[in-house]
């Protein structure tokens, strides 16, 4: 594991709320490069159609632990070095991107490259950066990096640890939406959370991940009792969508809405490790006025009418070879449904974890649009 010391908090992109606050937010920053334990060989992990269609977004989430001693005798260094063997199971997440020579597909090589890890300190409490009103201030606590454009040397995962100055930590990890869905990014980190408990997996890192996956979708679950149109989860992105049909009012009412949400009840993971990008994205349409319409006509089309477009996407994709972008969190008014992601799998003791967010961005550090998830 190499370091090297980067001055401020200058890291590829520079966080530029950092540069304008005196006293900076974070300060000391350092960076490394953590891979898997064990050498994986030589293998290379082929994105599905669906994966290379999100290669454009990016998942961002910094979770807050009032102590640095999370579980019972588990320091800054130990909480390092699990990394190296949770690494070893998700070894995909550690390669870096090629193109195929003959049809310029990307692909993963699975070469051990690594992890960038980067550690800062903060004289801010957890408390503090909690109750910070402009919660964009937190983007300084998670790398803001994009794949590319050199392929070769660009990271899929960035983590960053910011010690805090009441002894608390904040954990950020950027993550290449192409690798997988919210659901993935929890279940990755879910794994390092157990290991850390010392809840080792009974299987060795499993090499079949690296075989050709196909993008065939289970089938929808079924409703639930309580999970009707008028269901009190699902009143939210109604609110939202009417009220901005309602401010508009001009013809330029958002009739077309992206709907972002988990629906199948098993996964498909081809293997027990797997990461994938099998998230429902689909849509809604409207032939009248979201402003004139009944709300609980509009709660019906979300729960009932969405239109699954992920077949539509991936047969586009897939005849470019993965060389179309695609821009789906934010072409359209997009609701983002991650209520069923495992958010709280992550604590190691019952009182260490406090507080989340997650945040959904795009090439070039689009705005941010973070969901705040917290115990109290």
């Amino acid at each position: 594991m190499v370091a090297s010391e980067i001055n401020g908090a200058d890291i590829n992109n520079p966080p530029l709320i950092n540069d304008v606050i005196n006293p900076p937010l974070i300060y000391d920053v350092r960076i490394t490069s953590v891979g898997p334990q064990s050498v994986t060989g030589n293998y290379t992990y082929e994105p599905t159609n669906m994966d290379l269609a999100m290669k454009l977004h990016y998942i961002r989430v910094v979770y807050f632990f009032r102590s640095q001693e999370l579980i019972k005798g588990l320091t800054p260094p130990m909480l390092k070095e699990s990394i190296f063997t949770w690494l070893g199971y998700y070894y995909e997440t550690c390669g870096r991107f090629r193109r195929s020579e003959e049809t310029r597909r990307p692909y993963i090589k699975c070469n051990d490259c690594g992890m960038s890890l980067i550690e800062a300190k903060s004289e801010k409490t957890v408390d503090e950066w909690i109750a910070m009103k402009d919660s964009s201030a937190h983007r300084v606590l998670v790398p803001d990096q994009v794949i590319g454009p050199e392929l070769t040397f660009s990271p899929t995962t960035l983590m960053q640890m910011t010690f805090l100055g009441c002894g608390g930590i904040a954990i950020g990890l950027s993550w290449a939406h192409v690798l997988g869905d919210a659901f993935s990014l929890a279940q990755y980190m879910n794994a390092w959370a157990g290991l850390m408990l010392n809840i080792r997996p009974i299987h060795r890192p499993d090499l079949s991940k690296c075989q050709p996956r196909s993008d065939k979708f289970p089938s929808p679950i079924p409703a639930q009792d309580g999970s009707g149109p008028l269901a009190m989860k699902k009143v939210g992105p109604v609110v939202v969508w009417h009220a901005i049909g309602k401010s508009r009012g001009d013809g330029t009412e958002p009739t077309v809405v992206t709907i972002i949400k988990k629906n199948v009840e098993t996964r498909p993971t081809s293997t027990r490790d797997g990461l994938s990008n099998s998230q429902l994205v689909g849509t809604v349409k409207l032939d009248f006025s979201v402003a004139k319409a009944d709300p609980k006509h509009l709660a019906a089309l979300i729960h009932d009418g969405v239109v699954d477009e992920r077949a539509q996407i991936v047969d586009l994709e897939g005849k470019e070879d993965g060389t179309t972008d695609f821009i789906i969190y934010g072409r359209n008014l997009t609701l983002v449904n991650w209520e069923d992601v495992s958010l709280y799998g992550s604590i190691i003791s019952e009182s260490s974890q406090l507080f989340r967010r997650w945040h959904r961005g795009g090439r070039g550090g689009s705005s941010p649009s973070w969901t705040a998830c917290g115990r109290y």
